[in-house]
């Protein structure tokens, strides 16, 4: 949201703040944020790389119109260094 977003992981706080991108529609960020954060958990990957990783995700959702154009892959998402 526009706040960013905040992950506690064993009494350590995260934050991310928000990635900038020109909001075409919100369908689908929620999902497209939990889902990305939660792979990258599941995966190992440390709790400031999996909000880094489900916000740029969700960033690029929300500018596109629909809920699923912008979705990256895990291949896109290592490129922007997440």
């Amino acid at each position: 949201g526009e706040g960013g977003a905040h992950l506690s992981v064993n009494g350590e706080v995260f934050y991310q703040p928000v990635i900038a991108t020109d909001v075409m529609g919100t369908t689908g960020a929620g999902d497209s944020f939990a889902s990305t954060l939660a792979g990258a958990l599941v995966r190992g990957d440390t709790p400031a790389i999996a909000l880094k990783r489900a916000a740029h995700n969700a960033a690029s959702v929300v500018s596109y119109a629909d809920a699923h154009t912008g979705l990256l892959t895990d291949e896109a998402l290592s490129r922007l260094s997440c």
